[in-house]
């Protein structure tokens, strides 16, 4: 160390070891040491400023309900999708909303440099239907038997070659019985 110090003028001339800079752009800094004999020397630090990576998503915007859909991030070499997506890491996902949804995505480049980008999917209802039932121990429907709770998707044609979805929300109480 030196026991006195010399900033150029990018630095405010600081005469202090240390000093804080916020470069916009990548920019060197020149700094002078001097010890008590007099002795000096120079040294350069360059510091580089990178700009926030482009962070894109594409796919489609307007889907029907049931269906399933593929969202690519770009613009960055690492992602880190939303909550609604599982919190996935990868480039793509597959996504079945069944509700108008954003999905959001961070993309991270190669200098640690961070950016989000968002992307809306719309669900349309046009060709679906919506069955809510209770049952006691299991439920038909569309031919198959159902013994536990849960959404089903039922995809079938229309006579005029239309596809349609019906979803069936189920609740089964299993009960007990007494004779």
């Amino acid at each position: 160390g030196a026991d006195i110090y010399q900033w150029d003028t990018y630095a405010n001339g600081s005469t202090n070891a240390s000093v804080i800079v916020t470069p916009t752009s990548t920019t060197t800094y020149t700094v002078t040491g001097t010890n008590q004999y007099g002795c000096s020397a120079t040294t350069d630090v360059t510091i580089s400023v990178h700009g926030l990576p482009s962070v894109a998503i594409t796919g489609v915007t307007s889907i029907s309900y049931g269906q399933s859909i593929t969202l690519t991030a770009s613009g960055a070499t690492s992602y880190l999708w939303s909550a609604n997506a599982n919190n996935v890491t990868t480039e793509s996902i597959m996504v079945t909303p069944i509700a108008n949804t954003t999905y959001y995505v961070v993309g991270t480049d190669i200098y640690g440099c961070s950016n989000t980008a968002s992307f809306n999917v719309i669900v349309n209802f046009d060709d679906h239907n919506v069955e809510i039932e209770i049952a006691c121990e299991s439920y038909e429907w569309h031919g198959q038997t159902y013994t536990e709770s849960g959404n089903y998707i039922y995809n079938h044609t229309n006579a005029d070659g239309s596809e349609i979805v019906d979803t069936l929300c189920l609740t089964i109480n299993h009960g007990t019985h007494n004779v």
